[in-house]
Protein backbone atom coordinates (compact mmCIF):
# COMPACT_ATOMS: atom_id res chain seq x y z
CA UNK A 1 0.00 0.00 0.00
CA UNK A 2 1.40 3.37 -0.95
CA UNK A 3 2.09 6.14 1.54
CA UNK A 4 -0.77 8.32 0.23
CA UNK A 5 -3.28 5.47 0.70
CA UNK A 6 -2.13 4.95 4.27
CA UNK A 7 -2.45 8.66 4.95
CA UNK A 8 -6.01 8.65 3.53
CA UNK A 9 -6.93 5.67 5.71
CA UNK A 10 -5.49 7.36 8.80
CA UNK A 11 -7.39 10.59 8.10
CA UNK A 12 -10.61 8.65 7.42
CA UNK A 13 -10.16 6.56 10.58
CA UNK A 14 -9.51 9.66 12.69
CA UNK A 15 -12.54 11.44 11.25
CA UNK A 16 -14.74 8.39 11.93
CA UNK A 17 -13.49 8.18 15.52
CA UNK A 18 -14.25 11.88 16.11
CA UNK A 19 -17.77 11.50 14.67
CA UNK A 20 -18.43 8.46 16.88
CA UNK A 21 -17.33 10.36 19.98
CA UNK A 22 -19.41 13.44 19.19
CA UNK A 23 -22.60 11.76 17.97
CA UNK A 24 -25.06 11.02 20.79
CA UNK A 25 -25.77 7.37 21.32
CA UNK A 26 -29.46 6.77 22.07
CA UNK A 27 -28.98 4.51 25.07
CA UNK A 28 -26.24 6.67 26.58
CA UNK A 29 -28.50 9.72 26.57
CA UNK A 30 -31.84 8.00 27.17
CA UNK A 31 -33.67 9.43 30.14
CA UNK A 32 -36.17 7.50 32.20
CA UNK A 33 -39.49 9.31 32.16
CA UNK A 34 -43.01 8.37 33.12
CA UNK A 35 -44.62 11.09 30.99
CA UNK A 36 -43.29 13.00 27.99
CA UNK A 37 -44.38 16.51 27.03
CA UNK A 38 -43.40 17.90 23.63
CA UNK A 39 -42.56 21.54 23.03
CA UNK A 40 -44.22 22.04 19.63
CA UNK A 41 -44.18 25.49 18.09
CA UNK A 42 -45.61 27.72 20.80
CA UNK A 43 -47.36 25.09 22.93
CA UNK A 44 -46.78 22.16 25.23
CA UNK A 45 -48.39 18.89 24.11
CA UNK A 46 -50.22 17.63 26.02
CA UNK A 47 -50.94 20.80 28.01
CA UNK A 48 -51.88 18.87 31.17
CA UNK A 49 -50.47 15.59 32.48
CA UNK A 50 -51.30 13.43 35.50
CA UNK A 51 -48.58 11.63 37.45
CA UNK A 52 -47.99 10.30 40.96
CA UNK A 53 -45.32 11.37 43.48
CA UNK A 54 -41.91 10.04 42.47
CA UNK A 55 -42.69 10.01 38.76
CA UNK A 56 -40.72 12.03 36.21
CA UNK A 57 -41.86 14.34 33.42
CA UNK A 58 -39.60 14.67 30.37
CA UNK A 59 -39.98 17.73 28.14
CA UNK A 60 -38.57 17.36 24.62
CA UNK A 61 -38.08 20.44 22.45
CA UNK A 62 -39.43 19.41 19.04
CA UNK A 63 -39.68 23.07 18.02
CA UNK A 64 -37.17 25.06 15.97
CA UNK A 65 -37.31 27.66 18.77
CA UNK A 66 -35.60 27.63 22.17
CA UNK A 67 -37.99 27.36 25.14
CA UNK A 68 -37.97 27.16 28.94
CA UNK A 69 -39.97 25.08 31.38
CA UNK A 70 -40.48 27.40 34.34
CA UNK A 71 -42.86 26.65 37.22
CA UNK A 72 -45.17 29.45 38.32
CA UNK A 73 -43.98 29.02 41.93
CA UNK A 74 -40.24 28.88 41.12
CA UNK A 75 -39.93 25.18 42.07
CA UNK A 76 -38.20 24.29 38.79
CA UNK A 77 -36.68 26.12 35.83
CA UNK A 78 -34.98 24.53 32.85
CA UNK A 79 -33.19 27.64 31.59
CA UNK A 80 -33.23 27.76 27.77
CA UNK A 81 -33.79 24.37 26.12
CA UNK A 82 -32.43 24.46 22.56
CA UNK A 83 -34.19 22.63 19.71
CA UNK A 84 -33.72 18.90 20.21
CA UNK A 85 -32.89 19.40 23.90
CA UNK A 86 -34.64 17.95 26.93
CA UNK A 87 -35.47 18.77 30.55
CA UNK A 88 -36.75 16.49 33.33
CA UNK A 89 -38.45 17.10 36.67
CA UNK A 90 -39.48 14.54 39.28
CA UNK A 91 -42.49 15.27 41.49
CA UNK A 92 -41.90 14.88 45.21
CA UNK A 93 -45.37 15.69 46.52
CA UNK A 94 -49.00 15.75 45.46
CA UNK A 95 -50.38 19.00 44.06
CA UNK A 96 -50.93 21.00 40.90
CA UNK A 97 -47.90 22.58 39.32
CA UNK A 98 -48.38 25.17 36.60
CA UNK A 99 -45.50 26.06 34.33
CA UNK A 100 -44.78 28.23 31.29
CA UNK A 101 -42.15 29.13 28.70
CA UNK A 102 -40.53 32.45 29.65
CA UNK A 103 -40.19 33.84 26.10
CA UNK A 104 -43.63 32.64 24.92
CA UNK A 105 -45.94 32.58 27.95
CA UNK A 106 -46.38 33.69 31.53
CA UNK A 107 -47.56 32.44 34.91
CA UNK A 108 -51.24 31.66 35.28
CA UNK A 109 -51.48 29.39 32.20
CA UNK A 110 -51.09 32.28 29.75
CA UNK A 111 -49.58 31.67 26.32
CA UNK A 112 -47.23 28.71 26.14
CA UNK A 113 -48.08 27.08 29.45
CA UNK A 114 -49.03 23.75 30.97
CA UNK A 115 -49.97 21.95 34.15
CA UNK A 116 -48.80 18.85 36.01
CA UNK A 117 -51.28 17.22 38.36
CA UNK A 118 -49.55 15.02 40.91
CA UNK A 119 -52.23 12.80 42.42
CA UNK A 120 -51.77 10.28 45.23
CA UNK A 121 -55.16 8.66 44.51
CA UNK A 122 -53.58 7.14 41.41
CA UNK A 123 -51.11 5.36 43.73
CA UNK A 124 -53.90 4.11 46.02
CA UNK A 125 -55.75 2.64 43.01
CA UNK A 126 -52.64 1.24 41.34
CA UNK A 127 -54.06 -2.30 41.26
CA UNK A 128 -57.03 -1.22 39.14
CA UNK A 129 -56.41 -0.68 35.41
CA UNK A 130 -56.09 3.03 34.68
CA UNK A 131 -56.75 4.71 31.33
CA UNK A 132 -54.33 7.39 30.16
CA UNK A 133 -55.34 10.65 31.80
CA UNK A 134 -54.71 13.69 29.65
CA UNK A 135 -56.95 16.76 29.73
CA UNK A 136 -58.24 17.84 26.36
CA UNK A 137 -57.03 20.90 24.53
CA UNK A 138 -58.93 22.57 21.69
CA UNK A 139 -56.90 20.55 19.18
CA UNK A 140 -57.18 17.33 21.19
CA UNK A 141 -60.63 15.90 22.00
CA UNK A 142 -61.35 14.65 25.51
CA UNK A 143 -60.75 10.99 26.22
CA UNK A 144 -63.93 9.08 27.02
CA UNK A 145 -63.61 6.34 29.59
CA UNK A 146 -65.98 3.41 28.98
CA UNK A 147 -67.26 3.55 32.56
CA UNK A 148 -68.14 7.26 32.16
CA UNK A 149 -69.96 7.10 28.81
CA UNK A 150 -73.57 8.20 28.81
CA UNK A 151 -75.46 7.98 25.51
CA UNK A 152 -77.16 11.19 24.47
CA UNK A 153 -80.48 9.50 23.66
Amino acid sequence: MSGSHRLCLRVLGTALAVVCLLAPVGSAFAQDADVTVAMQGLSFAPPTVHITPGQTVLWVNDSPLAHTVTSDDGLFDSDMVDPGGTFTWTADAAGEYQYFCQPHGSAGLKGMAGKIIVDTSMVENADAPQPAMVEASPAQPALVRPDEYYPDH
